[in-house]
């Protein structure tokens, strides 16, 4: 949290003249994997599937956040991390571990979610839209974690001892598609604000298939 999103929070905030701080980051327990299923990928190469679910019990995120001449500490509670995740083991060796690499990464997106709280929360509200401020931070984590973990972009581990970074594969997927909104209309605002006008806090669900 601290070295991988601190700083792209920090410069994606800056423009509205908000200063961030971490205070202290706890995550807590391991995750849970529920369903595991062995399957092969489309080049015949054995990975497991599993659905991920990240809900500590004792994480405890701290944020300051400095708003012209006021500062107030902000907490992150029920933070929670939902996705379906696949471990491929590429390529097999013929010495123990016998397997040369691990590549692990979400087929897509994994849901977030989390409140934001704590003492300071009222003060900040009071000087800036806290909802516009609140998105935009779960915005840049969202990326982070896109951009890190999600296919076609993996994390991966080598095991043996004869391999290099050169000898991993990223993984081919049949395809990937994108969706990005472009625009929208006559939404309807129902967000109140105490300093400004009202603003709409719309999102977007698509179904394929």
């Amino acid at each position: 949290f601290q070295t991988e999103l601190m700083p792209t929070i920090q410069e994606r905030v800056k423009p509205l003249g908000v200063g961030v701080q971490c205070q202290k980051c706890t995550l807590g327990s391991c995750p849970q994997f529920d369903e595991i299923k062995l399957r092969k990928t489309i080049d015949g190469v054995p990975c497991l599937d599993v659905n991920l679910r990240y809900q500590p019990k004792k994480s405890e995120v701290s944020l300051s956040l400095t708003v012209g001449g006021f500062r107030g500490l902000v907490a992150i509670n029920n933070l929670s991390v939902e996705g379906e995740l696949r471990a491929v083991l590429h390529p097999f060796v013929p010495e123990s571990p016998f397997v040369g690499a691990l590549q692990v990464f979400f087929l897509n997106t994994p849901r977030l979610s989390g409140q934001f709280g704590g003492q300071g929360l009222g003060v900040l509200a009071s000087v800036c839209n806290f909802t516009a401020l609140e998105s935009l931070i779960w915005s840049v984590v969202q990326d982070q974690l896109q951009g890190l973990y999600v296919i076609p972009n993996v994390y991966w581990k080598i095991l043996g001892n004869h391999l290099t970074p050169g000898n991993i594969t990223l993984p081919r997927p049949i395809g990937i598609l994108r969706i990005t909104v472009k625009r929208a209309t006559n939404l309807q605002a129902v967000d109140w604000n105490l300093f400004s006008e009202k603003s709409s806090d719309p999102y977007v669900m698509v179904k394929l298939g």
